[in-house]
């Protein structure tokens, strides 16, 4: 069974994407093979060769260079810039970052999103 290299792309993607909702939580250190294998491969398809969105969603991801004081704005800081770094990588793959792709990535991904949700509603801090 050979995969097309748009679903190959997509499930790179969708390493990512989970890349980000845990980042939320707290630094992926060190960050899986999972994740070093999507950014390499993503890499590779994008036709630029520019790795400056690469290092920088690995560096975010890491929580390298978020040095904020307070916890919770560490995680919401790292949160949204592993969010934005993932943008420019998806557009060098050729795919636009939409609301469509979050919610096929979601799906492909069991349909989670961001951190689990006790019955007693949303984590406090």
């Amino acid at each position: 069974m050979r995969f097309e290299r748009d679903h190959l792309i997509f499930k790179a993607l969708c390493v990512l994407d989970e890349a980000v909702d845990q980042a939320r939580e707290a630094p992926l250190r060190p960050p899986s093979a999972g994740v070093r294998f999507a950014l390499a491969y993503l890499w590779a398809v994008a036709p630029s060769g520019d790795r400056k969105p690469y290092d920088e969603f690995w560096r975010v991801i890491q929580g390298i260079g978020c040095g904020h004081p307070n916890a919770h704005a560490r995680e919401t800081v790292r949160g949204q810039s592993a969010q934005t770094a993932f943008y420019p990588i998806a557009r060098a793959a050729g795919v636009e970052p939409t609301v469509a792709l979050s919610e096929a990535m979601r799906m492909a991904r069991g349909g989670r999103r961001g951190p689990p949700v006790s019955p007693s509603g949303p984590r406090r801090r």
